[in-house]
């Protein structure tokens, strides 16, 4: 019986300990998770949207409501410059994982032959809304946040304005300095 009580207890120590400890030992093991997390729940969405446009837009703002919120509450676990990375990677996937399920829908919806700008917008502001308030204020800055929205957007089938896709970062984001909100506006809305 002690024994029993002694090993509950000393598992749940070593729980408690574990819980606070850092979950990625470098920025690549931040950014994978970022960018396998939004690939898994987009591709899922995705999937059970099944082309229809609709379904697809719908997912896609339930997606961008709750997944950057659920991703920055991990990245509070971790230190900025990994959570910096966890949002590159994140941001990464959403825009590859996109490109890809739209690729697969061409042929079948003709809603899916490009991507609207808005979308990027929108994606960026939720991303760096919900990081932005993990870390450190002054953590990020113009150098960062170019960094964490690099993207070969040249490959994307984008349709729509630059001015969409900012209206939809202004809107996203709140309480951040116009330095950075224009930092991201001018790396997302290429």
């Amino acid at each position: 019986m002690k024994s029993t009580i002694l090993g509950m207890f000393g598992v749940a120590i070593l729980w408690s300990s574990g819980a606070a400890a850092d979950p990625f030992v470098a920025c690549t093991d931040a950014a994978n998770y970022g960018y396998n997390t939004v690939a898994y729940f987009l591709r899922a969405s995705y999937k059970k949207a099944n082309c229809d446009s609709n379904l697809a837009s719908e997912y896609e703002q339930f997606l961008t409501d709750i997944l950057p919120m659920y991703l920055a509450n991990m990245a509070k676990q971790t230190t900025d410059e990994k959570s910096a990375c966890m949002l590159q990677g994140s941001y990464e996937s959403w825009l590859d994982t996109v490109q890809d399920e739209y690729a697969d829908c061409q042929g079948i919806a003709a809603s899916f032959q490009a991507i609207q700008r808005r979308l990027v917008g929108t994606v960026a502001g939720s991303l760096f809304e919900s990081f932005y308030g993990v870390v450190v204020p002054t953590f990020y800055t113009p150098a960062i946040v170019a960094q964490d929205f690099a993207y070969p957007y040249a490959s994307l089938p984008l349709v729509g304005t630059t001015a969409q896709c900012e209206a939809e970062i202004r809107g996203a984001v709140s309480g951040v300095s116009q330095e950075l909100v224009t930092a991201l506006v001018v790396a997302a809305c290429q």
